[in-house]
């Protein structure tokens, strides 16, 4: 993800080219994402995941009334004097953008090693009327220390979204969590979509019992990524096991938030 932020860094702060399109907009809201129609919940959210917001590409009407209607934020219309003066455009396409951003939250979410002492996964679960995600990011080596740690938190998000709520799981809580049941009548999986520099997006379905070894990026889906999106399908965490596991999560939400929130995860 090119547009992260800043310890420091409020989100009005966020800074776009001089002449910033709609996908600049979109970038600085979502962060970079391939081209994923196929998970789009709506017609409008098809329209703009239909191209990777990965690069600048000149608005279109069609793209304008799909952002509009995603983000219930009309994209400012360019009126005669503004035409002449890219400072007041792009100060109306720095206002959608913030306004944009305001339906859109993002969750870190923090592997940790006891063994080791350090964080060994870091990701940010997003909620957004564009697309609910899980995004995982490739760390250079184990973080020392654990959960809080404003640096590595202000990785999570985008410009215009700062990621200010976080977990911490046990690796080995998510290894228990899942286990595969052999009880159990359908098998859950991950859909990934890996970021490989270079290349174009690797899609691929894997087991749940594989995520630990996705997420440290120790599995051939994404050893050679940088990052990768992840989905869920199939049964999710029986509720009585899940409340049994919510103690092991470090957070800065109280325990009923921090329930709801688990909930939404799974």
């Amino acid at each position: 993800m090119a547009l992260v932020a800043t310890g420091a860094t409020a989100a009005w702060a966020c800074t776009l080219p001089p002449r910033p399109g709609l996908v600049d907009a979109l970038v600085s809201v979502e962060g970079r994402l391939p081209a994923l129609p196929e998970l789009a919940v709506s017609d409008a959210a098809r329209v703009l995941l239909q191209r990777p917001l990965d690069r600048g590409e000149p608005s279109s009407a069609g793209l304008e009334i799909a952002a509009s209607e995603v983000y219930g934020v009309p994209w400012p219309a360019a009126g005669p004097q503004q035409a002449q003066d890219d400072v007041a455009r792009a100060a109306d396409v720095a206002d959608w953008a913030r306004a944009a951003s305001r339906s859109v939250s993002a969750y870190g979410v923090f592997v940790r090693d006891s063994a080791l002492g350090a964080i060994v996964a870091t990701g940010t679960y997003w909620t957004s009327p564009l697309l609910d995600r899980l995004e995982v990011r490739k760390l250079e080596g184990p973080w020392p220390g654990s959960m809080p740690n404003t640096r590595l938190l202000a990785s999570a998000g985008s410009c215009q979204v700062r990621a200010r709520t976080w977990l911490e799981l046990p690796i080995e809580l998510v290894e228990e969590m899942t286990t595969a049941d052999e009880r159990a009548d359908d098998e859950a999986y991950v859909y990934l979509v890996a970021n490989v520099p270079g290349g174009e997006p690797a899609r691929r379905w894997i087991g749940v019992d594989e995520l630990v070894a996705a997420v440290t990026f120790d599995h051939p889906a994404t050893r050679d990524a940088v990052s990768f999106h992840a989905w869920f399908a199939g049964p999710t965490i029986d509720p009585v096991a899940l409340a049994r596991a919510l103690p092991r999560v470090r957070s800065n939400l109280g325990p009923r938030a921090l329930w709801g929130l688990v909930q939404d995860l799974r």
